[in-house]
């Protein structure tokens, strides 16, 4: 794994956090690294996009619907019995979309033009479709748990660069605590 592809993951994993903290500024919400043997994590899945020329960023997050559903209530104003499926998919697409913006510009404030697709939520299960642990110098994946009280999301991080765009990105991303 280039430094390059794990530097990457820990902007992708800092954006998320950063997102989540800024929808729930109230709550005692931590990050912390997740370990799994197992490929699915959560009954849902909702994931997102982000692409150009040398590089592919994935970002998913995986949950179960009872602590989304008790995490979004209180903004809706209605009981976490009430808080639809619909509304459930939305909310983590949408705070995949939030992830994903601010990842893209960074990336493009620092020269690299990608683009990001429209986040889409699956079954779990599909997780199976995705591959297995990155191969090559220049990929990496990184799994982290997203923690509340009440609840938890799991999210992966998988990267994969060209070896021109993972040189690029060194110094662009080095100094991340800095610029962000």
């Amino acid at each position: 794994m280039s430094e390059s592809a794990a530097l990457t993951c820990e902007l992708v994993q800092t954006s998320a956090l950063r997102r989540f903290r800024d929808l729930y500024p109230d709550l005692d919400v931590t990050a912390e690294p997740y370990q799994s043997t197992l490929p699915i994590h959560g009954q849902w899945l909702s994931l997102i996009l982000i692409q150009g020329a040398g590089i592919r960023i994935t970002f998913r997050s995986h949950y179960h619907r009872r602590p989304i559903a008790e995490l979004a209530a209180p903004d809706l104003g209605i009981s976490p019995e009430e808080v639809t499926d619909p509304l459930i998919k939305d909310f983590v697409r949408e705070f995949c979309n939030l992830t994903a913006a601010q990842v893209k510009a960074r990336l493009i404030k620092n020269g690299v033009e990608v683009v990001s697709s429209l986040p889409l939520t699956t079954r779990g299960i599909d997780e199976l479709f995705f591959g297995g642990p990155a191969s090559g110098a220049n990929s990496a994946i990184s799994l982290f748990k997203i923690d509340w009280k009440k609840g938890h999301l799991i999210c992966t991080v998988q990267v994969d660069l060209s070896p021109q765009v993972s040189g690029h990105l060194l110094p662009v991303l080095s100094p991340l605590e800095q610029k962000m």
